[in-house]
């Protein structure tokens, strides 16, 4: 079925991805519990306790593995396409940088660029996990610990 995007040679592919793993999960998880999935810069945000999750290990395991397969196989699947890496992180704080990189990728005029979303979960992950110390310590030595120490 993907093939498809192969056939076109005029296709790019821009490839966003996120540095830190957990909170892409603790996102995740934070929204099904709470039925909020977007929120509008006009909005006001929840408050860190109506927020708070517990993630077992194994599950975080499982995502952190998952999500390294799946970046790594979108790559070699699009390694002959022209083909841009956006990290969700730059973009939130470097947006004009970031933004002006995609439209010179896509070879668009230039313009600025806006939104109306606001970052759901911008709150530090001790704050936001219940049970952090407890999974950075599990982590601790492993590939998957700076995800637990980059502060993002």
């Amino acid at each position: 079925m993907l093939d498809i995007f192969l056939q076109d040679p005029s296709l790019k592919i821009i490839h966003l991805k996120r540095r830190n793993h957990l909170r892409t999960l603790v996102s995740l998880r934070i929204a099904e519990k709470n039925k909020l999935w977007s929120k509008s810069v006009y909005e006001a945000g929840e408050s860190t306790t109506s927020k708070a999750i517990r993630l077992n290990p194994e599950e975080c395991l499982l995502h952190f593995r998952t999500m390294a397969e799946e970046e790594c196989w979108f790559d070699n699947f699009f390694q002959r396409k022209p083909k841009m890496e956006l990290f969700y992180e730059d973009l939130v704080h470097h947006t004009t940088a970031e933004l002006r990189r995609v439209q010179l990728f896509l070879g668009v005029r230039e313009q600025k660029l806006e939104t109306l979303l606001a970052r759901q979960n911008p709150e530090p992950l001790p704050a936001l996990l219940l049970n952090f110390r407890e999974l950075e310590i599990r982590f601790r030595n492993t590939e998957w610990h700076s995800y637990f120490t980059d502060g993002e």
